[in-house]
Formats: structure tokens, C-alpha cells, sequence
């Protein structure tokens, strides 16, 4: 499977929890291989388009974190949420006009 920023990840532990071996694919690089291959990477193709290029470059299995690491990797990833959600609002916060100025302050004292 291709992964997704994170969406691939209940899917790849509910198959490795069935017994399944996965294996992640990096999505530029099948969408460079359909490519080459002449085929537009579109939803009914995909199934296709992955399978040959699994064959194509040996994917090696993806090992599945243990649930403690899966935990962990949800916190960091909400925080990086909330650092860039911080950044966006203090930017909008150097330029916003004194109608919202408040509005923005108070949200960043929240974060």
C-alpha cells in the first residue's frame, strides 16, 4: 500500500493484525513508476499500478509498531499540528486588524 501521511496506518495494523505481510510504498515514486509505465495513476488502476511496482522494486515488509509507538507517534504528530496551527495564528496576528486582534489572541493563549 501506498502511504498516505498517516491515513494508511489503521489498515496496515488491522492487516498485520490478520497475519498479513505490508509493505509501504513512498506515493512520488508509484506515481513516477505509472508514469513510465504509461498509465495514469487513477483509483482503478492503483491496485495494478502498486502491484507491479512492488514486483518491480522488492518492497521489503513494513515492520508495525507496537501500540505504545503508534501512541507516541499520534502524540508528536498532534503536537506539530498545534505548532503550525501557533505559527499560522501568530503570522496572522503581526498583520491583523484591530477587529480580529483579540479574537487571535485569545485563540493563541488557548494553544
Amino acid at each position: 500500500m501506498e502511504a498516505t501521511g498517516r491515513l494508511e496506518r489503521l489498515a496496515l495494523c488491522e492487516l498485520a493484525a490478520a497475519g498479513f505481510t505490508v509493505a509501504l510504498a513512498n506515493p512520488q515514486r508509484v506515481r513516477s513508476y505509472a508514469k513510465a509505465l504509461g498509465k495514469a495513476k487513477i483509483d482503478r488502476l492503483d491496485a495494478q499500478v502498486l502491484a507491479r511496482f512492488g514486483e518491480a522494486t522488492q518492497l521489503v515488509p513494513y515492520p508495525v509498531p507496537e501500540a505504545l509507538t503508534l501512541q507516541l507517534m499520534d502524540v508528536v504528530d498532534r503536537r506539530r499540528q498545534l505548532v503550525e496551527i501557533m505559527v499560522a495564528e501568530k503570522n496572522r496576528l503581526s498583520r491583523a486588524s484591530s477587529t480580529v486582534r483579540q479574537d487571535i489572541s485569545e485563540h493563541i493563549e488557548q494553544l
